[in-house]
């Protein structure tokens, strides 16, 4: 618990003066956990990091976040240079399932998931959280994470002192339904509680509307992250932060959330 606290204190007290410099800087800290969060993914099932598919992982990574940072104006380039995610989706399939018949099916079909989870579900949560920082602001940006932490706390508390039914034993035995009940309250809480002070949002049920949905998708994203532990087997994601585990472990909440709010954009 101690290494736990002291890494929690360090940690955080750098990404928020990082997320607060915001600009090129919070974008390179970004991007490094997203190619620590990439290279855990692809650790966890097995693949090698000096392997041909997953350099061009990399670059795509690289790519994706070159994009998003064109869009939120931290980076101005020739729009020859912009690639639509939808485009690099389609030309990484592309590349990917050639490198299956070059390689004479040492790379085979298995591959593709970890590979398209490791650039694309981690690459956007991670770009996308960069590009709102830019483009909605610091107020909206504390709303959602504060969100998430207050869902995280209150799921945890009130699960331990109330919890008896498991919400989903086969992934993740020790949460419970009143526990993650428990936590959407929470974050109800802490929504209301940062609209009240920072207002980033006209409504206050825009900012309810908003608080459910990052509380409900914070708790998806740590299941998410729980399924696919079990699945590999590992305990945790990585050993970076001592009492923490990996990036990933970290970060499985917001990625998930970030990843959703992507797609709200686009409907």
């Amino acid at each position: 618990m101690r290494q736990r606290v002291i890494t929690a204190a360090i940690g955080g007290s750098l990404f928020i003066v990082f997320l607060i410099l915001g600009g090129l800087w919070f974008a390179l800290l970004i991007f490094l956990l997203a190619v620590l969060a990439y290279r855990e993914m692809i650790r966890m099932a097995g693949i090698p990091l000096f392997f041909a598919p997953s350099v061009l992982g990399l670059v795509f990574l690289l790519v994706l976040f070159w994009s998003f940072l064109h869009n939120a104006n931290l980076i101005q380039v020739s729009p020859l240079f912009v690639i639509s995610t939808e485009t690099l989706f389609v030309l990484f399939m592309v590349l990917f399932l050639l490198i299956t018949v070059v390689t004479k099916n040492r790379v085979t079909s298995d591959h593709f998931g970890p590979y398209l989870l490791a650039v694309f579900y981690i690459g956007i949560g991670f770009a996308q959280f960069v590009s709102a920082r830019e483009t909605e602001g610091l107020a909206f940006i504390f709303f959602v994470l504060l969100v998430i932490w207050a869902t995280d706390s209150g799921a945890y508390f009130i699960g331990r002192a109330f919890g008896k039914r498991k919400l989903c034993p086969s992934i993740s035995p020790n949460k419970t339904i009143e526990g993650s009940l428990g936590g959407i309250v929470f974050g109800l809480m802490g929504g209301v509680l940062i609209q009240f002070f920072t207002a980033p949002f006209v409504h206050y049920g825009e900012a309810l509307s908003l608080a459910l949905l990052v509380s409900v998708a914070s708790q998806a994203g740590d299941l998410i992250e729980s399924a696919l532990k079990r699945y590999y087997g590992v305990k945790d994601s990585g050993t970076l932060l001592p009492g923490h585990g990996g990036v990933l472990d970290r970060f499985d909440s917001l990625i998930f959330v970030f990843v959703l709010l992507f797609l709200l954009e686009r409907f």
